[in-house]
């Protein structure tokens, strides 16, 4: 008497739990709290003397594999933000 056992395991494929790395912004250093950017990894940005933050100056890996949000960007003390104002005036002249 013979015996056959067939035994059939479904393994998940791995799960990623890591962000991409997101750069560091150009006149900026980070400070990364995991190296390997896992899940709540926290990165501080700091800007080097000249430059001012823009944005959040640190950003956190979600459970969903993304940042919580965009790198800052480091721009030049004295330079004006990436807002844009437009004044429009309009003078009439009425001649009677």
């Amino acid at each position: 008497m013979s015996l056959i056992f067939e035994i059939s395991i479904s393994v998940p494929p791995p799960v990623d739990d890591r962000c991409t790395d997101p750069g560091t912004p150009q006149f900026a250093q980070r400070r990364i709290s995991d190296q390997t950017f896992r899940i709540n990894t926290r990165i501080d940005f700091t800007c080097q003397t000249g430059y001012r933050g823009q944005g959040r100056m640190s950003i956190t890996c979600t459970s969903n594999r993304q940042w919580d949000s965009p790198i800052p960007q480091c721009i030049r003390e004295g330079e004006p933000s990436q807002c844009v104002y437009v004044l429009l005036i309009v003078i009439q002249i009425n001649h009677d």
